[in-house]
């Protein structure tokens, strides 16, 4: 099925290719001051955040609030990357909203799949959005794309356990400074990894600064790789037999304390996060969380950069969302006035609790995100040294991490096989 699959894909690539050169992207133009009335308009909407269907009202927008105030219904869809790649290139109709990573923008650009804006709310909100987000949101000079989220990881570390360890940013700003410091610390407190996210971000780091996807150079067959894979995935094994977290750490399994102040020693995590993070979670129940009103994370958390791989990597991944107007849709101009709604109120209409640091000024939050707070103000200034978002993005099946961690291959089998698939996937 997967080589049926990318053969298609393949064909409606080369179909594309010979086709889509001709196309003229349509516009879509500011709504006009006279009020219109779009209730009984259905728009549906392409977004991982809502998932299939969705019954809570919240994605990357605030659909609940939005349907209250225009009469505009939505639904909503989840495709796949490679499924959305074919939707477009087919040129299908059913949805009328792309949410997309910043990571797929190269797709859609050169499917030629979007919808030149017009409208002066949306450029205005633009303007204020950070640099990085700015520069792309347009296609020849053109608004193609509307900003509608970003964010960044960091390493998460309560202010007890720094007042603890007397570890700063400079301590833990590389890899390998950050593993000693875990293993070597011999008191009570707990590091996290956050399941295999951490490894995620260590690998985006090396595709980001050693990989070109575009011209299909990737080498991960290097001595710097298999250092990464070995320090996260060496791991070991636990009572039963089962492959635990890398050496010094525990995964973030539900129920556990790695949100817990006074147990843990370090996390993984999000300022999008700040719900989950309470002292009162009930470690002895894991789908209990005494989250209302709390302001734990706020006042008892300290976040710091991702550590680097090496000294060539000068900042972190940063990812961000974008909204696209179909350019097949039928409900375009209703597409357009719900997007103008988030620009003009971005915090109002917007789904993403704590996800929204796209403003570059810190003026522009509200008190909701606790702005003279001290992680606040961590995570901006990590954010806003994030000049780099990353821009190809691939998705292959990790069973050489699963093979590795069994013991079924060695690691430099492991990274082979793994260089194997990618070479697979740049060549399809």
């Amino acid at each position: 099925m997967k080589k049926l699959f990318c053969l298609i894909l393949a064909f409606l690539l080369i179909l594309m290719t010979s086709c889509s050169g001709g196309m003229e992207q349509p516009n879509v133009t500011q709504s006009p001051e006279e009020d219109i009335d779009y209730s009984g308009v259905v728009l549906t909407v392409q977004d991982t955040m809502a998932g299939n269907d969705f019954v809570t009202g919240l994605g990357e927008l605030n659909y609940q609030v939005i349907t209250q105030e225009t009469g505009i219904r939505f639904r909503s869809k989840c495709y796949l990357p490679d499924e959305i790649i074919l939707k477009m290139l087919a040129g299908d109709d059913d949805i009328d909203i792309y949410f997309i990573s910043s990571s797929q923008l190269h797709n859609v650009i050169d499917c030629g799949f979007y919808t030149f804006i017009e409208s002066e709310i949306i450029d205005n909100y633009i303007s204020q959005c950070r640099d990085i987000l700015q520069e792309y949101s347009t296609v020849d000079g053109k608004t193609a794309f509307m900003p509608v989220g970003t964010n960044t990881a960091a390493i998460l570390i309560p202010k007890s356990a720094i007042e603890e360890t007397g570890v700063t940013a400079e301590d833990i700003e590389y890899l390998d400074d950050f593993l000693a410091f875990v293993r070597n610390y011999d008191g009570d407190r707990i590091a996290y990894t956050n399941s295999s996210s951490i490894f995620d971000y260590f690998e985006s780091q090396y595709e980001m600064f050693y990989c070109d996807y575009e011209n299909k150079e990737a080498n991960f067959e290097t001595p710097l790789y298999m250092h990464i894979y070995e320090e996260i995935w060496g791991g070991w094994q636990d009572s039963d037999g089962k492959i635990g977290a890398t050496l010094g750490f525990e995964h973030n399994l539900s129920g556990d304390y790695s949100n817990n102040s006074e147990h843990a020693l370090c996390t993984f995590g999000y300022y999008s996060d700040a719900e989950n993070f309470t002292d009162e979670r009930l470690n002895s129940d894991p789908d209990v969380y005494k989250t209302a009103g709390s302001t734990d994370f706020f006042e008892k958390w300290r976040a710091f950069p991702i550590p680097k791989i090496s000294e060539d990597v000068t900042c972190n991944a940063d990812g961000g969302s974008y909204a696209i107007i179909n350019p097949y849709s039928k409900n375009k101009e209703a597409a357009l006035k719900v997007l103008e709604l988030l620009a003009s109120d971005y915090f109002k209409y917007s789904g993403n609790a704590f996800s929204g640091f796209v403003y570059e000024d810190k003026a522009m939050y509200p008190e909701s995100y606790h702005p003279d707070s001290e992680i606040f103000n961590d995570f901006l200034n990590i954010i806003n040294s994030n000049n780099k978002i990353a821009y190809y993005t691939f998705s292959v099946q990790r069973l050489d991490i699963d093979d590795y961690q069994a013991g079924k291959l060695t690691l430099e089998e492991a990274v082979a096989e793994y260089q194997r698939q990618v070479d697979i996937w740049l060549n399809e």
